[in-house]
């Protein structure tokens, strides 16, 4: 009787203490009686801490990749403004010189047609020159097609006035400027057409020659011709037939290669 009355005031002197009084262990249970835990998901952990990572790394740059997409719109918005200014000076150049154009005396019908080399009024001769000095001040001050056009208009104006040398010194500086396709083509061929006509047939070989090896497609095939036949007028037969051969190995479907065939023609037969 004592040792039940003992276990019974020992168990409400728990209950009294707030303590639990140990239960038996149960199967499964884990050891000292506490809950089960479940397992930890360690996949579900490593991707979460993946995730707050990357977030970290986007958090602590942000300031960083908005600087880098400020600089590339700001390279963006300078490059629009410079091709814009660029054009804007191109229609400005074309305006000048298209007021030139207006200003200048109508040519003379036997001029246009080839039968008189220059303008027989002195009157209209000077004002001829006049133009042509116009245009060259406009394009010692422009650049790129601009220039080339000025330095062309100045050296048909020189020619129309009579004047080979200026001309001949104004499509020089047309050729200077490297101007690319065919505006830059064709400021070369008249320079070179230039020179074989004051006599330099070997300044304009070297040029053709040079527009030949560099330009693509029909323009390139122009000035081999060009240079062919331009050995061919010069007496040299040698020279004018390996030219035609060369164009005719090297572009064997051209448009031109009726020409070229002529030239060889003619040059076989001796004529």
């Amino acid at each position: 009787m004592a040792n039940r009355k003992q276990r019974r005031a020992a168990a409400r002197t728990g209950e009294q203490d707030g303590e639990t009084p140990d239960l038996p262990l149960q199967p499964g249970d884990p050891p000292g009686g506490g809950p089960a835990q479940p397992f930890p998901d360690h996949e579900k952990d490593a991707l979460f801490k993946a995730q707050m990572t990357v977030q970290q790394m986007v958090i602590g740059h942000w300031k960083f990749g908005l600087a880098l997409i400020a600089v590339v719109l700001l390279a963006v918005l300078g490059f629009g403004l410079w091709e814009a200014h660029g054009e804007d000076a191109q229609r400005a150049v074309q305006a000048k010189i298209a007021k030139i154009d207006r200003k200048m005396p109508k040519e003379n019908p036997l001029v246009a047609a080839g039968f008189s080399p220059t303008e027989p009024d002195a009157n209209v001769v000077a004002q001829v020159q006049e133009g042509a000095r116009r245009f060259e001040a406009i394009a010692q001050e422009a650049e790129g097609t601009g220039a080339v056009t000025a330095w062309m208009r100045a050296a048909a104006a020189w020619e129309r006035a009579g004047d080979t040398e200026s001309a001949k010194g104004a499509y020089a500086s047309a050729h200077e400027v490297g101007a690319s396709g065919v505006v830059g083509w064709s400021a070369s061929s008249a320079y070179a057409s230039a020179l074989s006509l004051n006599g330099d047939v070997d300044g304009s070989v070297a040029i053709l020659r040079e527009m030949a090896d560099s330009a693509t497609g029909i323009l390139g095939e122009q000035a081999l011709l060009t240079l062919a036949e331009l050995y061919e007028d010069a007496g040299r037969p040698g020279e004018s037939r390996a030219a035609y051969t060369e164009f005719s190995t090297k572009h064997p479907q051209s448009v031109l290669t009726d020409r070229v065939n002529s030239g060889l023609a003619r040059l076989g037969s001796g004529q």
